[in-house]
């Protein structure tokens, strides 16, 4: 009766003298006499259930509230921020999302951008259901940038909560080293790329179900697996395949939000590789210490007959392992389509996305690949020099052994074998899941396999720092304990807490065996003996205080610490505001980068300053003499400012003839440069050069047949040739513009206006096509030179028939 009682008490295992285990209500190793490993007491279990009968206490929710509210508090700012950067490429100028012509499920068959996929020139980002909640938003407040950065806002707090949660339940964290990961992880600086840009929805939301897809996946393998102290919950068989759809479905859906929710898979093929390592280490374990007379309950006769087989030894390896086989079968299959949706085309990128992948040295290539993963991890551990974009040279070229960053790079591969190993060896399975979760979604973007068209992305590593604030939160952990239990202070020196404990128990043993001499003894001594023994004592006793000290330091290096990250980011998110100051903000850490410079220039020209703007691009061109939309926009400026002076000004003059020189620079340097070929031509029309003009136009049309001001220009040229109104001996003033602009009746300006930003400060160059103009009237987009080239989404170049296999977007 007591084995059946203990039987029934601990869940119907296998019982011995020496040791007890859960069952699959409690799957907890309590007590083995003869492995010290896992000591404990039958209370445990009661206690357990005990807790489960009173249900879960407000303390039991703390570390899923206060992250959360954490997220909330630091990304209030953002919430008054406007359309910047890839948003008004990817939102505002999306036929998919604001076009009430455009079909419902257009957006399944076109890229991020818009463009179809199966456009050889496009982006091949598909991010299906990214769009579709842009699609929501735009339903309800149209484009109403407050709505879109307050639904960021909330993912980024739910993350927060469901990251705390798996901490706590899944992983076995304690409530404290739970609280301090997930609120690590909601404050810390590197994620105001993925919530305060709009665009950086698709990292939130792969997050969110990546979350949900390992949750899933381990709530559905919980039955099978030793707990080693974790919280479980009964989950009956019903439940077990409902919540592998579950997971599969997340980790599809993570996938349709952005392409590194690929990862959600191979995170779980991890976690279940490691949970049958530690249940093969475990048993052995167990027949080393499982001695005397065994008990086999009833429940387990069949499993043990099952385990006595030795005739298909094959069926029981794939018994253990169809999770395995299903989550890899699942990735394969998910792959496969992605590819498919390809179309067996690769994406383009140019050598100002990434310079080391055109880099003219193997070595150089190489080895600055090798340091661009390093360099990722050291934004997470010091996030202090952030910007908005790291391509056009941000990164120099690692050329050479004798780089200094040659160390970082060395030391990154070593420390992560060494974890690697030691966590492995060591059964350390929050730490192998926190390494699987670093590199598992980084290495589609590592540069590592094949090149990428970026070399780095901070909203990239919003996914990835979920293993980076666990590492973190295990440190801290550690060193908390530490000044709790094994160290303390010593006459000015630190010691272990053993030593100081021994030596404080000698002395005590020293004290009680002096108690016997009479009291008269210590009365005569001198006062040189007293003070000798006075000080003696003072050396040997350790400092009462010391834990106190200790920790207090520890809570001011935390608090510090959380204080410093939710500073920076507070101040980040204002850096994101507007245009300007996103600019600004880039172009004070990364002065030496091209395209700072041109996206700054291109706000000032918005502006009306011109010769700021002309500076700016004067920098950028000297920094990337290939800069083709630098060399188009420096002559549109030229221009524009040309028409502010009187007639007969030398200045002019020149900077009509340095227009000029500008457009046939960004031509030469990039053919396909449609904008470049369309100035062009208005400038000879501007000088009455009628037949140069109408060679450009024709041109422009081969390179883009939707080009709309072409079309328009093109068809009027041919109409008034006809009818003989063109004069082609004219004086260059620009008659045959005027009459055009007669013909239309009203300025040519007004035609490609939309081409600028609202309210453009051109009074007289509204004709000048820039390479940045935006979308906001539903003009066809060019493919060859895209609108708005200070986003990423840019593919000018002169190799731009460059490709590679790789997911383009960051």
């Amino acid at each position: 009766m007591g084995a059946e009682k203990r039987s029934h008490l601990w869940g119907g295992g296998i019982e011995c003298e020496s040791m007890k285990f859960a069952g699959a209500q409690h799957q907890q190793r309590v007590g083995c006499c003869c492995c010290s490993k896992s000591g404990g007491k039958r209370t445990a279990g009661r206690q357990s259930v005990e807790e489960g009968k009173h249900g879960v206490t407000l303390s039991e929710w703390l570390p899923c509230l206060i992250p959360p509210a954490l997220a909330l508090g630091v990304y209030t700012n953002s919430l008054g921020g406007e359309f910047v950067h890839d948003d008004l490429s990817a939102i505002t100028a999306n036929r998919d999302i604001t076009d009430p012509a455009a079909g419902t499920w257009d957006f399944l068959y076109n890229d991020f951008w818009g463009t179809s996929l199966l456009d050889p020139l496009s982006h091949k980002s598909y991010r299906p259901l990214t769009i579709l909640t842009f699609k929501w938003n735009y339903a309800l407040s149209g484009l109403n940038p407050w709505s879109y950065h307050a639904v960021n806002v909330i993912l980024h707090a739910a993350v927060s909560a469901l990251f705390a949660w798996l901490c706590l339940n899944c992983l076995g964290l304690s409530k404290l080293s739970s609280l301090l990961t997930a609120s690590l992880f909601a404050i810390h600086p590197i994620h105001t790329e993925a919530v305060s840009g709009i665009v950086g929805r698709a990292d939130i939301l792969t997050t969110l179900f990546f979350l949900l897809s390992f949750i899933s996946h381990d709530r559905a393998t919980m039955r099978n697996q030793q707990s080693s102290g974790m919280r479980r919950h009964p989950v009956t068989c019903f439940n077990v395949p409902l919540l592998r759809i579950v997971s599969l479905l997340s980790a599809f859906l993570a996938l349709a939000a952005k392409e590194n929710g690929i990862a959600a898979l191979p995170v779980a093929i991890t976690w279940d590789i490691i949970r049958l390592h530690q249940q093969s280490a475990s048993s052995c374990d167990t027949r080393r210490c499982g001695r005397g007379k065994i008990y086999t309950s009833p429940s387990n006769k069949l499993r043990s007959r099952w385990n006595s087989c030795s005739c298909w030894p094959w069926l029981r390896v794939v018994f253990k392992c169809w999770p395995i086989l299903l989550s890899l079968f699942t990735t394969l299959v998910l792959l496969a389509a992605r590819i498919a949706l390809q179309q067996g085309q690769l994406p383009l990128f140019s050598e100002q996305d990434n310079p080391a992948a055109f880099a003219s040295s193997r070595k150089a290539r190489i080895l600055t690949m090798l340091y661009l993963p390093a360099f990722n991890m050291g934004l997470l551990l010091a996030p202090v020099l952030l910007s908005y974009d790291w391509q056009n040279g941000s990164i120099p070229l690692v050329e050479d052994w004798r780089d200094w960053r040659n160390v970082g790079t060395l030391f990154f591969y070593t420390s992560l074998a060494v974890t690697l190993v030691y966590a492995w060896l060591n059964r350390k399975k929050v730490i192998l899941w926190s390494a699987a979760v670093m590199v598992w979604p980084m290495l589609p973007a590592s540069n590592l396999f094949y090149p990428c068209g970026f070399v780095v992305a901070e909203r990239l590593l919003y996914l990835p720092s979920l293993g980076y604030c666990l590492i973190v939160a295990l440190g801290l952990r550690i060193v908390f304990r530490s000044t709790r239990s094994r160290w303390t202070i010593r006459a000015g020196r630190l010691v272990s807490h053993q030593s100081a404990t021994g030596s404080y128990a000698s002395l005590r043993r020293r004290r009680s065996s002096s108690t016997c001499s009479s009291s008269s003894s210590f009365s005569s001594s001198s006062s040189s003996s007293s003070s000798s023994s006075t000080s003696s004592s003072s050396a040997n006793c350790w400092w009462p205080g010391r834990q106190v000290f200790a920790r207090c330091l520890f809570v001011f290096g935390a608090i510090l610490l959380a204080v410093s990250f939710a500073t920076k980011t507070w101040t980040r998110n204002l850096d994101w505001a507007d245009r300007r100051t996103l600019f600004e903000s880039g172009l004070r850490t990364l002065p030496n980068n091209a395209k700072m410079h041109y996206n700054y220039a291109n706000v000032q020209k918005d502006e009306g300053r011109w010769e700021t703007a002309i500076d700016h691009y004067r920098t950028a061109i000297e920094l990337w003499p290939n800069y083709a939309s630098a060399l188009n926009n420096l002559g549109t400026v030229l221009l524009a400012r040309a028409d502010d002076m009187e007639d007969g000004d030398r200045r002019k003059e020149l900077a009509v003839q340095e227009a000029e020189l500008r457009f046939r620079e960004a031509i030469r340097s990039h053919p396909h440069h449609a904008h470049a070929h369309y100035n062009l031509a208005v400038l000879y029309l501007q000088r009455n050069e009628t037949e140069q003009a109408l060679h450009l136009l024709n041109q422009v049309l081969t390179l883009n047949s939707n080009h709309r001001e072409a079309l328009n220009l093109l068809h009027w040229l041919q109409a008034e040739k006809k009818s003989g109104n063109v004069d082609s001996e004219s004086s260059s003033n620009g008659r045959t513009l005027n009459h055009y602009r007669n013909a239309e009746k009203t300025t040519i300006g007004a035609i490609p206006a939309a081409h600028h930003s609202p309210a453009s400060a051109m009074p007289m160059a509204g004709h000048w096509i820039t390479a940045n103009r935006l979308q906001h009237q539903q003009q066809p987009k060019l493919h060859h030179q895209p609108q708005r080239e200070e986003s990423r989404q840019h593919r000018s170049g002169t190799t731009s028939n460059y490709r590679w296999n790789k997911t383009a977007k960051n």
